[in-house]
């Protein structure tokens, strides 16, 4: 306090020299008392510390940085994505593109299957090249270029996906289980399926009809009508003739005749008629399959048929062309003649000339 006297005696001298103002003495005796009040342990008069007069001085400063954080927070977490709403968003950028290609696929496989009499497949493995053709296109999602563009852009916006939700995050789960959900529920999608799931079924029919699956197959089959066929025209005119060894049980039809029975094809046989001394030969070039329903084949081809024409009193030469149903059992369930050709009415010498070189004794040498 003594100290304080003399440095108050010293002020109060130089405002009297004219060394200070009065405003300068003022400040500085404040300054001298307060340390006095300081030094004797009165709180209010103790100089604050530096971090106190910071905050003093920028309190407002302060306040503004944390109001505008604060604000800055929350606006993210407002405005920040939703992920279960960003996933239906993708969901619908996906379905966008799978209904295209479903749509143009579905086209694809009706004209296919409209298509698949009038392109005169015989082989399984033509069909399933075409299919597999058909359904790779798909899978890659070729299957068209607006397909492909819509597909590729996609793509695009799943990497960014796949980096923005993280599926081992919380929000990135929520983003993909949407995403998958909203798929799964697309209530356009499940009908293009269904519609795809039919079609592929009406060709696989259609496949299940094919019984030749490769040209070898075919021609082993082919051989084994031929040989038949044969052997019916060779025995059809001979005593003993039975056409249950080739005809089925039931026959739809038999050349005018329908619904009748082998017995009935016997009988047939065994009437006389104008024809004599027939003869037919079957042409094995012709011989074709045409067509199969319900497990059964259709077969058409053509004879070369002779025959002595009692009330013309000629000889008939002609090719005629037949069509035979063939049952799973390999049995005739049809037998139909399709058409005439080349016909021919000829003499006893004309004959004789054309088939037994001349020979004039009037009886036919065969084939």
């Amino acid at each position: 306090m003594e100290d304080n006297f003399e440095q108050l005696k010293q002020l109060k001298e130089m405002l009297e020299s004219g060394a200070i103002s009065k405003t300068e003495y003022d400040n500085m005796k404040a300054e001298l008392l307060r340390e006095s009040m300081a030094n004797d342990g009165v709180k209010s008069a103790q100089k604050p510390s530096g971090f106190s007069l910071f905050l003093s001085r920028n309190k407002w400063k302060l306040l503004g940085f944390i109001a505008v954080i604060g604000a800055a927070l929350f606006a993210w977490y407002y405005f920040s994505a939703d992920p279960v709403e960003e996933g239906k968003k993708m969901a619908e950028s996906y379905c966008d593109c799978q209904k295209k290609k479903n749509e143009a696929y579905i086209s694809r496989l009706s004209e296919f299957v409209e298509g698949f009499d009038g392109e005169g497949y015989k082989f399984a493995k033509d069909v399933q090249k075409e299919l597999d053709k058909l359904n790779n296109e798909y899978d890659l999602s070729t299957i068209t270029p607006e397909v492909s563009t819509c597909f590729k852009a996609f793509d695009l916006k799943n990497t960014a996906a796949e980096t923005e939700w993280k599926s081992t995050t919380k929000k990135g789960k929520s983003f993909w289980a949407a995403f998958q959900t909203a798929i799964i529920q697309n209530t356009d999608l499940v009908t293009q399926e269904e519609e795809i799931a039919m079609l592929r079924d009406r060709i696989q029919s259609k496949l299940a009809t094919m019984i030749f699956d490769n040209p070898e197959d075919y021609e082993n089959r082919k051989a084994e009508i031929s040989s038949m066929l044969n052997g019916y025209f060779a025995n059809l005119e001979s005593d003993y003739f039975d056409a249950y060894s080739y005809f089925a049980y039931s026959v739809e039809q038999y050349l005018t005749s329908k619904n009748i029975t082998p017995t009935e094809i016997n009988i047939i046989q065994k009437k006389e008629s104008d024809y004599e001394s027939k003869e037919t030969r079957l042409i094995d070039e012709t011989l074709e399959l045409t067509g199969v329903e319900d497990e059964r084949q259709i077969w058409q081809f053509s004879t070369e048929f002779k025959a002595y024409r009692t009330s013309m009193e000629k000889y008939q030469v002609c090719n005629i062309w037949y069509e035979i149903t063939l049952n799973k059992s390999g049995k005739i369930v049809s037998y139909k003649e399709l058409r005439t050709e080349n016909k021919k009415m000829l003499s006893a010498e004309e004959y004789n000339a054309m088939f037994n070189g001349g020979s004039g004794d009037g009886e036919d040498s065969g084939w």
